[in-house]
């Protein structure tokens, strides 16, 4: 089985980069200090999933 790529997320703005740590956040700037892994993320801010709904839903609710 494939494994997968770690994730690393930048405390600084919530960027997710997949499979390599950045010498700095593509969004925001902030240097490889201020990432932390996705388990690391998901442990320390306790992330859960939220729905999206798509806009054509919502249209047709109206």
């Amino acid at each position: 089985m494939k494994s997968l790529a770690e994730q690393y997320v930048c405390t600084v703005c919530g960027y997710n980069m997949a499979g390599y740590l950045p010498d700095n956040c593509p969004f925001c700037g902030a240097t490889k200090d201020r990432f932390i892994t996705s388990q690391e993320c998901s442990a320390r801010y306790g992330v859960v999933e939220t729905p999206v709904f798509h806009i054509c839903q919502v249209n047709n609710e109206a």
